[in-house]
This record gives structure tokens, C-alpha cells and sequence, in this order.
């Protein structure tokens, strides 16, 4: 695996690998981190066992952390975080229970990987983190179940869970604020149409459409906050939002006003 400047084309990392039998990178959304995850086979070629090669980019000579699984174990589904610096796997023992596990690079620069908790016997086959991060939904999009489970990951516990029978696409919107799940007819040739939840997974409304295929919210344009400015603003969210909440107040009292 090669690391590459361009365009000058210089070598920036490099690492030999052996005995691959499947290799895929993911890149961070910031372009923070690349995982490697690699397939190895044994010398007999009879079992697989998977390994994280985890390239940290804004390190100095771009270290490489890896994190290996034990044989029996097999990875699922991989995503990273956005605008953050943790990641979620799926993994599970040969026939066996189905697990979520998260984990932290402890820093953009300079971090260590560890593990933050793993969640045990869980009914998904998919991971879909809110494009704001924070918030993750756990989907089972094989069979026809359609379990769908949110989990606030700073505090590792569920916030919401729902079923969409027969569901096979995910998409949050932008914003973080609402999620479609749907059924498409590329997939089923029943139950089409879509669900929209909130983050937290409160159904807002559901509707059926046949041969139903695709459902994409529109793009957002970038934020013209810089990365400073928006940890600010988070920071201090609660002096904002009393301001506000004193507005919505004193509009309660003008309507009870006018009931009277």
C-alpha cells in the first residue's frame, strides 16, 4: 500500500503486506485518517483473519497503528465517524452473536487507537453515522426484519429503535436533523415507499409509493464558519439558546393573550 503526494507523485508512507487474500481502504471524510482493512489467510489457506491498518496523515512521517482481530472473528461493515475521530465495526464470532464495537483515534495528532465499549448481540448488518457524527444508526438490511436501532455514541447508550420492514437504503440528510429509510423497488417489489425519522428515531411520517426506487435529499452548501468558530458556537450553545427560548416565551404568552 502506497501513499502518494500529488502531484509531485512523492512517496509519503508505504507498508508491505503479506498473505492478502482482500484488502479495502476507507478514507475520514477530512482526510485525518485511512483504514486498511486486510483479509489475511493462514498458511494452510483455511481460515481469514482481518487486520486494521490504521494511517494517521497529520502525524509527522504518517505512523501506522493495527489493530488485529482473532481468527475466528469476521468484519462486517467499517465506517469512520464524520468530523471526528472515532470509528465503528461491525464483527461477530463464527456463528455466533453480532456485535457493534467504537472506538477512538484519541487525537487528530499524536493519538493513541482504543476501545470506547462494544455492544453486544445486535441486529444489524449496517452502519450509518449522522453526517454531523455523534449519532449513529445501526441497520439490518439483510432479510426482511428492517430493525433499526439509534445510539448516541458520546454516551454509548440507545436513543431510539424502530423497525421498517423489508427496508434496503439509509440516507440521512445533511444536516444530521432527519433520516429517510426506504424500501426500493430495485429490491423488493412490495411495501415501497419511504419512512422519515428524526435523529433520534421518532417517526415523523411514512409514505407508500409503488414501484418506488430512489430517495436523495438535496446538497447543502458548506459552512462559511471556520472550525474555530463552530466549536465556539457549540460551546456556548446554552447562552444562544436562552435568548431564543425567551423569545418562544414571550410569544406563548402573547398567543395565551389572545385566546383570553
Amino acid at each position: 500500500v502506497v501513499l502518494m503526494d500529488l502531484p509531485s507523485r512523492a512517496e509519503v508512507r508505504q507498508k508491505n503486506l503479506f498473505s492478502v487474500a482482500d484488502l479495502r481502504m476507507t478514507w475520514h471524510d477530512q482526510g485525518h485518517f485511512l483504514c486498511v482493512k486486510v483479509d489475511k489467510h493462514s498458511k494452510s489457506k483455511k481460515t481469514l483473519n482481518s487486520v486494521f491498518e490504521l494511517f494517521r496523515l497529520r502525524d509527522k512521517e504518517v505512523p501506522i497503528e493495527v489493530i488485529e482481530f482473532s481468527k475466528d472473528t469476521s468484519v462486517a461493515a467499517f465506517a469512520w465517524e464524520p468530523k471526528g475521530i472515532r470509528y465503528a465495526v461491525i464483527h461477530s464470532q463464527e456463528g455466533q452473536r453480532v456485535d457493534v464495537s467504537f472506538y477512538s483515534m484519541g487525537s487528530k495528532y499524536n493519538g493513541r487507537v482504543s476501545l470506547i465499549k462494544t455492544l453486544e448481540k445486535k441486529a444489524c448488518s449496517t452502519l450509518w453515522w449522522s453526517p454531523v457524527g455523534n449519532i449513529i444508526l445501526l441497520a439490518n438490511l439483510k432479510g426482511t426484519a428492517g430493525n433499526l436501532e439509534w445510539i448516541d455514541v458520546n454516551v454509548t447508550q440507545t436513543i431510539g429503535e424502530a423497525e421498517h420492514f423489508m427496508v434496503s437504503d439509509v440516507e440521512w440528510d445533511p444536516t444530521g436533523r432527519f433520516v429517510a429509510t426506504s424500501v426500493s423497488h430495485w429490491r423488493h417489489q412490495m411495501e415501497n415507499g419511504f419512512i422519515m425519522w428524526s435523529s433520534h428515531g421518532r417517526e415523523l411520517s411514512h409514505e407508500k409509493k409503488d414501484k418506488f426506487y430512489q430517495l436523495l435529499w438535496r446538497p447543502r452548501p458548506p459552512t462559511l464558519l471556520t472550525e474555530a468558530k463552530e466549536k465556539e458556537i457549540r460551546k456556548n450553545l446554552r447562552t444562544y439558546s436562552q435568548r431564543y427560548e425567551e423569545e418562544d416565551e414571550r410569544q406563548k404568552t402573547m398567543l395565551d393573550a389572545d385566546l383570553l
